[in-house]
């Protein structure tokens, strides 16, 4: 038996139960197994979820029973849910609360009405209620509102918007009808002021959001805009030592009615009032710092303009050196000492001192992959320690910089008692995983396509570690790379990781080498012996020359080979040519350890790998291949090996790794190659980098929204240097594959857009490289998207020598703008460039780009450039 209850809930109708059976109330303080639904069409199962869940196992009561209808009806999706009480077992232990629901009808259509100034698609993306959502009349006026915003936003501001839901020729779908009404677009003809004489009309204008109509801007009317504009222009005031400054009144007046639009005339009256000057900044009641270690906060000096701006800067700068020693019940507040005759104005800071905070306890939310501890180690702090601010401040700014969270908020609580105080951190967690799938074109006329799959896990497992896997397949390339690092080891600064890949590349095209001779082969007046034989009664030599012309059957039966003997490279054909398999096998293994300075993050990184390379070919089909003067000077089948230790330093305080607002960074590496290492190749590689940001404004725009311009500089040098000692070889030596050990300009992240074909100077197997970058940056969505605008200047040195006669005619220069992506898993931008050079007369001389010029004239049109900002490993 079981009692069955219904609940029919118009507003304020109360719970009714009536019970079936004697056992009236058994369901009572029995634990919810389950909440389960009937009915449901359109709603979405996980949309109830999320309030259900948390019913589940809690004893069941009235209260908490009509606090679940409450919520269900709150959604907005019923108009009416009948509940039953079912027993779990037949025990009656616990109860499955049943609802059988009657859903709202759905949205078939969302139409606009009156709208003649604004596109519909506009409206569409303004509102929130879709084709095939539950109706829902909050939803639609809450979109009634947004629509009216956006209707003032582009000056029509009287505007009126009504809605309605309609019925339709099918049950249970309706129609959302928003009838508008626009009436006239408001613009601004003109901004005038009135008893200003300190500051021109031109210069208040500029300080203000609002602008006239004119060429370059359509001058609509936002009221609430123009409200903010009262504040600029105080500010503009406040900041020049007019501190009295004041708007009396704004009047807006008519200029002109058309048929379809509003001209105003704004008039701003002002009182601007005395100029002053900052008269100084004292303190009272600090004990526990002294007045000089104060007074070296003031930034704003004595006897100039007073900065009402920089006043705060300074008084914000007192506070926070005060909050970030644990001093937060401090009470501090700034007076004001004003002398109207001398028009002079000085500041106290009077500082009531209290005893520090600690923190009692800290508590972690948000995170269902991340171990806690992952989380406490980039936290400079822990519970017991003295409630800094600063360091709440760099532990938040070192959790973002894992690249693990999205977003992590703090909130302090007071604790159980005076001087102990909570920290809270909510976390939202990011993807960690990345997998990249990508397809390129080129490399073989047989079968052109690659493939490149990729997957790396930056917290596997939750605790913090990088490990990842890439494999290519291509027809001249095929790899397999694995990397590991282990961030935190043993629970320090100390980092540890290794790599290990396996690639096999074709080469094609190569000169072979003609046994006894020391030019290539490719000639076909003669054959040659490729082994000891005897023919004819005579004893041949692999490499001597068959004596006539042999039959098809004897060069079969004999293995000859055509030989080659008098004439030059240039004469060979293609199928005199070549190929062979170049094998790498890598293995590596890298440690660092990471210091924190009053300056920085100071990091010592240190690698080191060993790779052995071997080539391959078809004995049957080929001789051993040529090799050219300038290659390395090895028997080409004996196996290669490359040794290299890589030491670096950098000293880093920039204060988000993937997209830096502020702080710089300086890095000196050197890479050794052979050498005492021992190994086939011999050379030293070192890399010196400066870069800086610095945010040149950011200023509050929406809730969510700052307008913000971050400008970036980077300058680094590339050298390639002969090793200073190889074991039995006497001098310096330089031992290299000119294809993969020296520089080069690649086009996409070094000369952004430039390729080996536009200049005649060499851009590819460089000894030395100078990369100088500006850049100015601006948030689309700071998380997500940036604009970026960039100014290159590459200078590629073919000797070392070349470095000190640096010419401006000597480098590769760019400009051009794109958006950037600061997604750690997407780390890309999509740029259009300008490229050129500068002659010998000093004159720029453009080069040709494909975008935007369809004759292509030479020195017209834009690149397009695909670069990227970090790589994969």
């Amino acid at each position: 038996m079981h009692r069955r209850f219904a609940l029919l809930f118009f507003l304020v109708i109360p719970l009714v139960i009536g019970a079936e059976d004697n056992d009236t109330e058994w369901y009572q303080n029995k634990p919810i197994a389950d909440i389960v639904f009937i009915g449901l069409q359109n709603v979405d199962q996980g949309d109830l979820t999320g309030i259900t869940s948390e019913y589940i196992g809690e004893p069941f009561t009235d209260r908490r029973f009509l606090q679940l209808q409450q919520r269900l009806y709150a959604l907005d999706y019923f108009t009416q849910i009948v509940a039953n009480a079912e027993r779990a077992d037949a025990e009656g232990s616990e109860v499955i609360i049943e609802f059988t629901v009657q859903e709202r009808p759905i949205v078939t259509e969302v139409v606009f009405e009156g709208n003649r100034r604004l596109r519909t698609g506009r409206l569409n993306d303004a509102v929130v209620v879709r084709q095939g959502d539950i109706v829902s009349r909050s939803r639609v006026r809450a979109d009634e509102a947004e629509l009216r915003r956006l209707y003032r936003e582009n000056g029509y501001t009287q505007v009126d918007i009504s809605s309605r839901i309609e019925e339709t020729d099918v049950p249970g779908e309706q129609r959302v009808v928003f009838a508008i009404t626009e009436g006239r677009q408001t613009t601004i003809r003109q901004i005038q002021f009135v008893g200003n004489s300190f500051a021109s009309d031109g210069a208040l204008r500029g300080a203000m959001e609002s602008k006239q109509q004119s060429l370059f801007n359509s001058g609509v009317f936002q009221e609430s805009v123009l409200e903010q504009d009262r504040r600029r222009i105080i500010e503009y005031y406040t900041q020049r030592g007019f501190i009295d400054a004041e708007i009396e009144e704004i009047r807006t007046e008519v200029d002109e009615e058309g048929s379809d639009r509003t001209h105003l005339i704004i008039t701003i009256y002002v009182s601007e009032g005395e100029q002053y000057t900052f008269g100084g900044m004292q303190f009272r009641g600090n004990q526990v710092f002294s007045d000089d270690e104060l007074a070296a906060l003031v930034r704003h000096r004595e006897g100039a303009t007073v900065n009402l701006s920089r006043v705060q800067q300074d008084f914000q700068r007192v506070s926070d050196l005060y909050y970030s020693n644990g001093y937060i019940f401090n009470e501090i507040e700034l007076e004001q000492q004003r002398d109207s005759d001398a028009l002079t104005v000085a500041y106290t800071v009077n500082i009531q001192e209290f005893s520090r905070a600690h923190i009692e306890n800290i508590i972690i939310r948000g995170n269902t992959k991340t171990k806690d501890h992952v989380i406490e180690r980039e936290l400079p702090f822990e519970v017991g320690d003295i409630f800094s601010a600063g360091k709440i401040r760099e532990g938040l700014m070192n959790l973002m910089n894992t690249g693990f969270f999205t977003s992590v908020v703090p909130d302090t609580p007071q604790g159980s008692t005076t001087g102990l105080m909570d920290l809270i951190i909510d976390v939202e967690e990011g993807q960690t995983a990345d997998i990249r799938l990508g397809v390129d074109i080129g490399g073989s006329a047989d079968f052109p396509v690659s493939a490149r799959v990729a997957w790396q896990d930056s917290n596997f497992r939750g605790m913090g570690q990088t490990v990842g896997a890439e494999i290519v397949a291509s027809p001249i390339e095929q790899s397999l790379s694995l990397n590991f690092r282990e961030p935190w080891l043993m629970g320090q600064r100390w980092s540890a990781g290794a790599n290990l890949t396996m690639r096999r590349s074709v080469q094609r095209g190569v000169l072979q080498s003609f046994p006894g001779q020391d030019t290539p082969y490719g000639s076909d007046d003669s054959y040659v012996f490729t082994e000891d034989r005897t023919f004819d009664g005579t004893d041949y030599k692999a490499g001597d020359i068959f004596p006539g012309t042999p039959s098809d059957e004897e060069v079969k039966d004999l293995n000859l080979k055509t030989g080659y003997s008098h004439f030059g490279p240039s004469s060979i054909g293609d199928e005199y040519l070549m190929e062979y398999q170049n094998w790498d096998f890598i293995l590596g293994a890298n440690t660092g350890y990471r210091f924190l300075t009053p300056y920085g993050r100071l990091n010592l990184s240190t690698n080191a790998s060993t790779g052995l390379n071997v080539i391959t070919y078809d004995d049957d089909l080929y001789f051993e291949p040529w090799r050219a003067e300038d290659q390395v000077p090895l028997r080409i089948r004996d196996p290669r090996i490359i040794n290299r230790w890589r030491f670096g330093v950098n000293l880093d305080s920039r204060d988000f790794l993937i997209s830096p607002s502020s702080g710089y960074y300086v890095g000196q590496s050197v890479g050794l190659t052979g050498g005492f290492l021992l190994g086939s190749r011999h050379f030293i590689q070192t890399e010196t980098t400066l870069e800086g940001y610095y945010t040149l404004f950011d200023l509050p725009v929406t809730d969510g929204w700052n307008w913000k311009l971050v400008a970036k500089g980077r300058s680094k040098l590339s050298t390639i240097l002969p090793q200073f000692w190889v074991p039995g070889q006497s001098g310096t030596v330089l031992e290299v594959d000119r294809r993969s050990d020296l520089l080069r300009v690649n086009g996409v992240t070094i000369g952004r857009g430039w390729r080996s074909t536009d200049t005649d100077s060499n851009i590819t197997e460089l000894r030395g490289m100078w990369e100088n970058t500006f850049e100015l940056r601006m948030p689309i969505n700071e998380q997500i998207l940036w604009f970026d605008a960039f100014f290159d200047a590459t200078f590629p040195y073919d000797e070392l020598g070349d470095i000190r006669d640096t010419q401006f005619q000597d480098g590769l220069y760019g400009i051009g703008a794109g958006i950037r992506f600061s997604i750690p898993q997407l780390p890309i931008s999509l740029y259009l460039a300008r490229l050129f050079e500068i002659d010998d007369d000093g004159s720029i001389a453009w080069q040709t780009g494909e975008l935007f010029n369809r004759d292509n004239e030479e020195g017209k049109g834009l690149r397009f450039v695909l670069s990227f900002s970090t790589s994969f490993f």
